[in-house]
């Protein structure tokens, strides 16, 4: 074994998820180092406790003389910056001549790739405490047998802290060891104690004889939470949105909003498991989304100092379906189709007709008229019959070559005519216009159609009231006749 100057042997470690350091002694029993109780106080600060314990299997008593370690940690957790180390005052348990407040405590030592013949690759620097003069036999701080579970595992020496410049990576871990062999600036690490079997006649410490352990490995006993990660990601991703206003149009929005600690202004997402696609602000929104669910996966930061995140799944609200209407409408021989203002179509044929158009919100939007069409259109036919009537005569009836129809006269004071037969009744001289007019069915019956053929009433002539003598003498000549209406002519019978 390996000797150092007034510290004797060597202890090799070992290193568990607590990290554990035993020494066998020759004469009074063994003991164990332990890193526990590791805490971050802040993004920049990390401090963890060094304890050791008493496990002489016999229960002699350990009185510790000195004490100097090394306690290693992985340099990636610096993320660029500078740690410094340091003791916490009034964490020992420790007599105040043996407290490590008295002792050197640097970092300063080169980093060092350590190996342990496993491929590790880690690289370290080392907190390195040195001894303190031993205060004398029976002056030394007796070590506890007692160990607490991994919180209180024997006697605490004191609790240490590293400080970084900047914030520690994210989700690195310090894997500490303890030191097993001197290097530059970098103490070994070595525990003394007095043989309390010669303590009266001699203050000199024994330096306790270390085992080595040739399967070094700083992962396996799982027994206690150590090894801790330093500013964990607890990156979450909030999600505002807006919709899609138009069916198939991809119009929708989603703002992500990300908080916790690795939130970066810059960064990848993934929708839905598609392309990755860089972000350079936080919050930062992504366009032209389809109504429906979606989800986004989001990479904050870069390199080792990247943070995970999703929103989990969202939906973009949206129209299921295209703005639509219909109606219904018929028409005689053909229908003119309002679409909107100033855009119709008029059509002649019976069936289904669809238009797109844009509706106030941009949108298309379809609109669908199904048109029924009566091809008979009402006729009045062709109209005969006298139009020049005596006011005496009361057989004119007027015809049409169209039935169903029904007739009427425009002056009734100088004819009427039966709305049904059309017999025309002569009622003053005149004239006046006979209308025939013949009303539609179905999509016709506000339709009708008129024919017309104007009359003409002359008022038969009168004779009058005659006076002259009605018995006459043969040879009368002086006889005259006359009449109360002028302008006829005289004549005999006989």
């Amino acid at each position: 074994m390996r000797q150092l100057t007034n510290f004797g042997k060597l202890f090799m470690i070992i290193f568990t998820v607590l990290i554990c350091f035993e020494s066998q002694s020759q004469t009074t029993g063994r003991y164990k180092l332990y890193v526990t109780n590791e805490l971050q106080t802040s993004s920049k600060v990390y401090q963890f406790d060094v304890y050791i314990l008493n496990s002489s299997p016999n229960g002699d008593p350990f009185e510790m003389a000195a004490i100097q370690f090394a306690v290693g940690y992985d340099t990636s957790i610096a993320n660029g910056g500078t740690i410094s180390v340091s003791y916490v005052p009034n964490t020992t348990e420790l007599l105040s001549a043996q407290s490590p407040s008295g002792a050197n405590i640097t970092n300063n030592n080169p980093p060092l790739k350590v190996g342990f013949g496993l491929g590790d690759t880690t690289i370290y620097k080392f907190l390195s405490q040195s001894a303190r003069s031993g205060p004398g036999c029976g002056s030394g701080t007796f070590i506890s047998s007692t160990k607490n579970g991994c919180t209180s595992p024997g006697t605490r020496i004191g609790t240490y802290r590293l400080t970084n410049t900047v914030d520690f990576r994210i989700n690195s871990r310090c894997r500490h060891i303890f030191s097993f062999s001197v290097n530059t600036n970098r103490v070994n690490t070595v525990v003394t104690a007095y043989n309390q079997a010669n303590c009266a006649i001699s203050q000199t410490p024994i330096n306790y004889t270390a085992t080595s352990d040739t399967n070094f490995n700083f992962n396996t006993a799982k027994t206690c939470s150590q090894n801790i990660p330093l500013n964990t990601c607890n990156v979450s991703a909030s999600v505002t949105k807006t919709a899609s206003q138009c069916f198939g149009v991809n119009s929708g929005t989603a703002t992500i909003t990300l908080s916790g600690y690795g939130s970066s202004a810059s960064g990848t997402y993934s929708l839905d498991n598609g392309t990755n696609v860089n972000y350079s602000s936080n919050p930062f929104t992504i366009n032209n989304l389809s109504a429906g669910q979606h989800s986004v996966s989001i990479v904050s930061g870069s390199g080792a100092n990247a943070c995970s995140a999703s929103t989990g799944t969202f939906t973009i609200d949206g129209p299921a379906s295209a703005l639509s209407s219909s109606f219904s409408a018929s028409g005689c021989v053909s229908y003119k189709i309002q679409w909107a203002p100033g855009i119709d179509t008029t059509v002649t044929a019976s069936g289904t007709y669809t238009r797109s158009l844009t509706s106030v919100n941009g949108c298309d939007s379809f609109v669908t008229a199904n048109i029924t069409i009566n091809p008979n259109a009402p006729e009045a036919g062709t109209l005969s019959g006298d139009q020049n009537i005596c006011s005496n005569n009361t057989t004119t009836t007027f015809s049409s070559t169209s039935s169903g129809g029904i007739w009427s006269s425009s002056n009734t004071s100088v004819a009427t005519i039966n709305s049904s037969t059309g017999l025309i009744t002569p009622i003053s001289g005149g004239t006046s216009t006979i209308t025939y007019a013949v009303t539609g069915t179905g999509a016709c019956s506000d339709s009708t159609a008129r024919a017309t053929r104007t009359i003409t009433i002359t008022t038969a002539p009168s004779t009058g009231v005659l006076s002259g003598s009605s018995e006459i003498c043969s040879n009368a000549t002086n006889v005259i006749y006359s009449s109360t209406v002028t302008g006829g002519k005289w004549y005999s019978s006989n």
